[in-house]
């Protein structure tokens, strides 16, 4: 049984920075990968990055609400370090959500780049569409739980608080959050059946992509310790399971979506020129398309269309680095 002194604050921040680190890393080495070697810097680049500086924003939170007592049973605390404990965590809050959408978002706008299907890019546009509005939602619900907002930290007040709608709320986002994940980590196995590709890069990208299911897990067992943060009593303590799994979803997710793109750094230098052709979203190479065609920077690829509508041709797409046929 956990004693009155117990603090698990540093543990929480071990597992956050720790995660935080590996993130920054891949994103650095991404955005590096991208200006160097592919030279071009897209859409989804950006908004990992924008992620990257968010999860920063998250764990600066984190670390102060620690510093005034998260981690640490109430019992032990002041009132005022109680209060500013839970003050900044629910900030920190705020800005998870949007974090751990954008993410999501920069995997699925990489995605998107893959296909030349307009049911496949209707269908990301969607899901795209679909995190924006529940992070929003989620937000607004957790924000509006409790009048004044200030009971969300302040229990001394008077006012009313709707815990069992938050409670909702947190769980349909994880939920969402966890079926987001299996969408983005199945989705490349049906992308990439038809690309031209040898099987060993195909096989690559599909595996590194499903580690997304690892993401799922953490969100899963983050939801599992909702209940936690119902817990009024000792809102300080309780929460920290909930909230390292969080944490542990989040830069996994960031890292996920980065390691796909980092595959040039493991390629030879080309003999005829400063490195060998890549595609831009992915860093992967035809060898054939590229014996045959050294002035363009493209990849061959054959799809295969339908009678429903479905934009892809029966002949081979050929897309240069700007995404064009």
């Amino acid at each position: 049984m956990a004693t009155s002194a117990q603090n698990r604050g540093p543990e929480f921040l071990a597992v956050f920075g720790t995660g935080t680190a590996v993130a920054a890393v891949t994103v650095i080495l991404r955005l590096w990968v991208r200006a160097r070697i592919i030279r071009k810097i897209g859409a989804d680049d950006w908004i990992v990055l924008l992620s990257l500086v968010l999860v920063f924003g998250s764990i600066s939170c984190m670390a102060s609400s620690v510093h005034h007592g998260l981690g640490r049973h109430i019992q032990t605390l002041t009132s005022e370090q109680a209060s500013n404990a839970m003050k900044i965590l629910w900030i920190g809050f705020c800005v998870t959500p949007s974090a751990e959408a954008t993410a999501k978002i920069s995997i699925t706008i990489m995605l998107m780049r893959i296909t030349t299907s307009a049911k496949w890019k209707y269908f990301f546009v969607s899901l795209i569409t679909l995190m924006i509005m529940i992070t929003i939602a989620s937000l607004f619900a957790i924000l509006m739980s409790c009048w004044p907002i200030q009971l969300l930290w302040d229990p001394t007040l008077q006012g009313h608080c709707n815990v069992l709608e938050r409670t909702v709320v947190i769980y349909i986002q994880g939920v969402m959050a966890a079926g987001y994940d299996v969408i983005l980590a199945a989705s490349p196995v049906f992308l990439l059946w038809n690309v031209k590709i040898g099987i060993f890069d195909k096989a690559l990208l599909c595996g590194l992509l499903a580690l997304g299911f690892f993401t799922s897990a953490a969100g899963i067992l983050r939801t599992v310790y909702t209940p936690d943060t119902l817990d009024t009593q000792d809102p300080t303590y309780a929460v920290l399971d909930f909230l390292i799994w969080k944490t542990v979803e989040l830069p996994l997710s960031i890292i996920v979506g980065c390691l796909p793109t980092l595959r040039p750094l493991f390629k030879k230098k080309d003999r005829t020129g400063p490195y060998q052709k890549y595609d831009d979203t992915i860093g992967l190479t035809d060898r054939r398309m590229d014996q045959q065609i050294r002035k363009t920077t493209s990849i061959d690829m054959n799809f295969t269309g339908n009678s429903s509508g479905d934009t892809q041709s029966s002949h081979p797409q050929t897309w240069d680095l700007e995404g064009r046929r």
